[in-house]
């Protein structure tokens, strides 16, 4: 959810309107790098809340630990020196893994073998969304293809102007403002959906006294 957060408050920032120019500022790149990650963030917490049954939610929510812990291995600089001290704390955070499955009776390799990738992830977690969720994949991969500098998909999803010249004319390409819009307005609706699922799942507690009385 952080992350979510974080990149629609970046977006919002970075596309609002200053006193020299009234109209909001679109990227033909940025923005759907920004909202992929809003996707996939959300895709993330939708597919560790999504499963009804307890056991479920913590298999995934482990897996994806796992797969993060696989994917934070300390990078060897060209030097060849390590970050000591995050190699201490990748080994840590293992520990601690296997501490949870060790209690949830889970098996450390069985549940790496399964993944938990962003494709597989996004993938699945549409399935929690109902009919709303049907396009969660298709959206996160056309941001995908932004946020990987596909310059194809660029031209061909963008609003193209041909414009004559005399060495034969000039393509240009600019962000389709339509698609855009409608990539945030499903983003949305499914950060909607997340945040009725965190409801749900009780992140909303609030304290109580034995008698039942809020704000104790």
């Amino acid at each position: 959810m952080a992350s979510a957060v974080d990149h629609i408050r970046a977006w919002y920032r970075a596309t609002s309107p200053t006193n020299d120019d009234p109209r909001p500022f679109i990227y033909i790149y940025a923005d759907h790098t920004m909202w992929r990650a809003v996707l996939e963030a959300a895709a993330s917490a939708i597919w560790v809340l999504g499963p009804d049954r307890r056991e479920e939610r913590i298999e995934h929510a482990t897996r994806l630990a796992i797969y993060e812990w696989e994917k934070s291995k300390p990078i060897r600089r060209f030097s060849g020196e390590v970050d000591e001290a995050a190699a201490r704390m990748h080994e840590e955070q293992r520990l601690v893994i296997e501490r949870v499955c060790e209690r949830m009776g889970f098996d450390f390799n069985t549940l790496a073998k399964k993944g938990a990738a962003p494709t597989k992830v996004v993938s699945t977690a549409r399935e929690y969304l109902g009919r709303d969720g049907d396009d969660f994949f298709y959206w996160w991969t056309i941001c995908s293809r932004y946020t990987h500098a596909q310059t194809l998909t660029v031209m061909l999803r963008g609003v193209r102007t041909h414009v004559d010249s005399p060495d034969g004319g000039v393509l240009n390409v600019e962000t389709n403002v339509d698609q855009l819009a409608d990539v945030v307005d499903f983003t949305m609706k499914a950060t909607d959906a997340l945040v009725s699922m965190l409801v749900r799942r009780g992140f909303n507690r609030v304290p109580r006294d034995p008698a039942g009385n809020v704000g104790a």
